[in-house]
């Protein structure tokens, strides 16, 4: 599996939604995808920095033996790992 295209992503409206690279110059900018309903146009441009977000809570709370949310921990860490492509 390739590495997903780096963010950030952004939404925006034209007959249907799409999500787009925010590229540093014109021609770095690409769309990603088209979709059909703002919330999933929302959700998809917000991948990146979910992903991001969830590998540094995971990485804060290794190595605390007493982790009240341990159930919680691991539904994040299956989540980067679906999102990662590991098997």
């Amino acid at each position: 599996m390739s590495a997903h295209t780096p963010g950030p992503w952004q939404y925006g409206e034209g007959n249907d939604f799409y999500i787009e690279r925010v590229g540093t110059a014109a021609d770095d900018s690409a769309t990603l995808a088209i979709v059909y309903t703002e919330a999933d146009a929302r959700l998809i441009a917000a991948a990146p920095e979910l992903l991001e977000a969830l590998e540094c809570m995971t990485e804060a709370v290794d190595g605390y033996l007493h982790d009240p949310f341990k159930a919680e921990v691991a539904a994040a860490r299956a989540a980067i790992a679906l999102a990662r492509g590991d098997k």
